[in-house]
């Protein structure tokens, strides 16, 4: 039976920050929790790989002096990311290790698997981008799927570090998707959906030439968020999303009935 005093400890560490952050949706749950997974979902070319740029420049200018971030990478390069991270100011490249299957002579997805393993060994936060593009993930069966989520599940909690992972939409959602896009809505097997302790959507909503990008966190298990949905605005010198603003449900659906349709 659990003590009065067991769980006061327990309430006292659900209320600690383990990762400073000056992004208003990651300060809702006060911010990235050690030993958790968060998992960030959109459309393909949707905003994610901006998303995780802004991501990485955040961590990296409020970690602590020995702390490092990870990156594994399975679209783009080690240098294609770098590359775009040098238009960003603020970044602090020597705190990130960086890994990219890109890169990679081997296509064997224990290998693999293996490598992300040191990458979480080494760093204190880990971004997973993209996992259902991954060789690990990617094109297996569903109940390899599910083990794979459930590892991945499993080093968060080993390692206790957050575990950002980056997923697309089914192929049958585009940017044109004409309702709200859902969790479920994630391409593969819901394994994924039910492990993560932190769920977010990132959807774009066009009208005319105009392009409002708008992040909804829809999961948030044991941190009560009062915010759930925020407008993200794109930088394009810096080619991050330099301002995040919670608006309310009322301004998010009249974005959405304005829409461009066809």
């Amino acid at each position: 039976m659990t003590s009065s005093e067991e769980l006061k400890i327990l309430k006292q560490l659900s209320e600690e920050t383990h990762f400073k952050t000056g992004l208003g949706f990651l300060s809702e749950h006060r911010g990235w929790r050690r030993g958790k997974i968060h998992t960030i979902l959109g459309v393909s070319h949707g905003g994610k790989s901006t998303l995780i740029r802004t991501l990485v420049k955040d961590i990296t200018e409020h970690l602590y002096r020995k702390e490092f971030v990870g990156v594994y990478l399975s679209e783009e390069s080690k240098d294609e990311l770098l590359i775009e991270l040098s238009h960003t100011d603020g970044v602090d490249l020597n705190r990130l290790v960086i890994f990219s299957e890109q890169d990679y002579s081997s296509n064997n997805p224990e290998k693999l698997f293996f490598v992300l393993q040191k990458l979480a060994e080494k760093t204190d936060i880990l971004f997973l981008d993209n996992i259902t593009t991954s060789l690990i993930y990617a094109d297996r069966k569903i109940n390899e799927q599910t083990q794979m989520a459930l590892k991945i599940k499993q080093l968060a909690s080993e390692k206790m570090i957050p575990i950002v992972v980056v997923a697309h939409t089914g192929k049958q959602i585009g940017t044109g998707y004409p309702r709200m896009i859902e969790m479920d809505d994630i391409r593969g097997c819901s394994t994924l959906v039910n492990i993560s302790h932190f769920f977010y959507v990132l959807q774009s909503i066009y009208i005319g030439e105009e392009r409002h990008n708008i992040l909804r966190i829809t999961k948030s298990r044991g941190q009560p968020v009062e915010n759930t949905i925020f407008k993200l605005y794109y930088y394009s010198k810096s080619r991050i999303f330099g301002k995040c603003e919670a608006i309310d449900f009322e301004v998010f659906s009249e974005l959405f009935k304005r829409r461009n349709k066809l």
